[in-house]
């Protein structure tokens, strides 16, 4: 699955430095922040540090949503039909396309 994308190819990883809030990529040698998570005062450390593993893990994350895309629509839209915690069934493949298209869009509206 090979596409062009507008954000900052992955892998990314949090900043090894105690206390910085940097969410880093790497260009070839360099480094360079993709993201500075704040906390607000009554933020935990270890809400904090959850939030940027979070961001970190944010393009494996959209990979995996894009393969698991193209294996819903492989096995047909009847099997991608799901039953959660008993509510309502949801199709897979419309929850995996549209939070693609979210993660994806750019300030156009388009999407890659």
């Amino acid at each position: 699955m090979t596409e062009t994308t507008k954000h900052t190819s992955g892998p990314w990883s949090i900043s090894g430095i105690a206390g910085d809030n940097h969410v880093m990529a790497r260009a070839g040698r360099n480094k360079f922040a993709v993201a500075i998570c704040g906390g607000h005062p009554l933020m935990s450390p270890e809400e904090l540090e959850a939030n940027k593993q979070l961001i970190a893990s944010t393009p494996d994350l959209l990979t995996l949503c894009k393969w698991a895309l193209v294996l819903c629509n492989a096995l047909g839209r009847d099997k991608a039909t799901l039953c959660f915690d008993g509510k309502a069934e949801f199709c897979l493949t419309d929850e995996l396309t549209n939070g693609i298209i979210n993660a994806t869009q750019s300030t156009t509206g388009a999407h890659t």
